[in-house]
């Protein structure tokens, strides 16, 4: 994977976890993160594509018709009549054309059913054959530059009683996988557009630059910019795995409302492996969180 990042490593990126998932905090203990898949996450427009609909069905009708064409003797078409349906500007409808015009069998009228119906069910399946051979095969977990976000503690960090872990890539080899697999997210209110994509890789079959596949992953809305997030990518032939391992964290965060018992927890377990430990307060005066060390 040779994704450029338009942007430079944060100092630290910061993982919100919540207390309602065993799985957050046994990863934690295990220093280890969830990878998830990016068709599951909660917001149904994160990751959202587009296309060009028109310029996929053109040529994955023109490769119908090619089929539709070599079966069909010279008898009955020319092949240089051949030559300029395929050559045409639409050469669906100059296809269709000519079989209502010149085929008057059963078999032909089939024929043009049968294309029409196939093309019109191409739209509904070109996102669904997008998603099931390429994008769920991506695995994928999320962090923020950002440790104080008031949004980010209540939506991921169940109302503030869960807990952000931090880890300082600065003191991370480039090749360290947590760093290696990092990639900023791009806000912007256009999706990103999969055409060129799926025309080299499902319909050529060509497996032109996958690298376009990993950023279809690293879209959303100008909505979520507070979130700065960076989104750890793998795919599953790199690795297929639950979870994976990380460097020990620099520090862990508690939430302001984390109740006394799994705080006391942390901070058992933070003293035993030599990892600072912060809880977040709210400000007296102002919306804002600050850190006090414990």
């Amino acid at each position: 994977m040779n994704i450029k990042r338009d942007k430079a490593y944060p100092k630290s990126v910061f993982k919100y976890c919540n207390l309602n998932s065993n799985n957050h905090t046994d990863n934690f203990f295990k220093n280890q993160i969830w990878l998830s898949n990016p068709l599951g996450f909660n917001d149904p427009y994160d990751c959202s594509i587009t296309y060009d609909s028109e310029k996929i069905l053109n040529i994955i009708g023109l490769n119908m018709i090619k089929k539709f064409l070599e079966d069909i003797d010279e008898e009955e078409m020319s092949t240089s009549t051949k030559k300029d349906i395929l050559l045409s500007q639409n050469p669906i409808q100059n296809f269709l054309s000519w079989v209502e015009e010149f085929c008057k069998s059963p078999e032909a009228k089939e024929v043009q059913i049968e294309l029409i119906k196939d093309i019109q069910n191409m739209k509904d399946f070109i996102l669904k054959d997008f998603n099931e051979k390429y994008r769920n095969k991506l695995k994928v977990s999320s962090f923020s530059e950002d440790n104080k976000s008031l949004l980010m503690w209540g939506h991921y960090a169940n109302n503030h009683q869960g807990f952000c872990i931090e880890y300082d890539l600065s003191s991370m080899d480039d090749n360290e996988n947590l760093k290696k697999y990092l990639f900023p997210v791009k806000y912007s209110n256009e999706r990103f557009d999969i055409t060129d994509f799926y025309i080299d890789n499902v319909i050529n079959k060509e497996a032109k630059d996958t690298n376009r596949l990993i950023n279809s992953v690293l879209y959303k809305s100008e909505d979520w910019e507070y979130e700065k997030e960076w989104r750890f990518i793998i795919t599953k032939s790199e690795y297929d795995g639950k979870t994976v391992s990380t460097p020990k964290p620099k520090s862990i965060y508690l939430g302001s409302q984390i109740k006394e018992a799994h705080k006391e927890q942390f901070i058992k377990v933070c003293k035993e492996n030599d990892i600072d430990i912060y809880q977040m307060k709210l400000d007296g005066k102002m919306y804002k969180l600050n850190v006090e060390k414990l």
